[in-house]
């Protein structure tokens, strides 16, 4: 697995941040991450592009007409959450990402 960063969605991020479109209250991702059946459902209605707006990195190994390429969820396709944005942080294993991460977190701690 080849993690990069995907910079539309830091940009849909900072989009959604400015709009106080985040998720501060649910603290475990693992629950509050879209489920298959809610990536399926959304895909039914959006783009393959648009469902990239909503994960931090891309999978360069993956087949680029997939929706396999996109890894680290940071929102629900309503929301971000900043617990999203905590747990790409931890996973993403690449500095870039990482630092993506730390800037839009930094963000919303300064829009409260």
């Amino acid at each position: 697995m080849a993690l990069k960063l995907n910079p539309k969605a830091v940009e849909h991020a900072k989009m959604l941040i400015a709009k106080d479109e985040v998720d501060h209250m649910h603290k475990n991702w693992q629950e509050e991450q879209p489920t298959k059946d809610e990536v399926d459902r959304y895909l039914n209605t959006h783009s393959l592009e648009e469902l990239g707006l909503w994960y931090l990195a891309i999978d360069t190994d993956e087949d680029p007409k997939s929706m396999q390429k996109y890894r680290l969820p940071i929102g629900d396709f309503s929301l971000i959450y900043k617990s999203g944005i905590e747990a790409a942080q931890k996973s993403a294993k690449n500095t870039e990402i990482e630092n993506a991460a730390k800037q839009l977190l930094g963000i919303i701690e300064k829009k409260k």
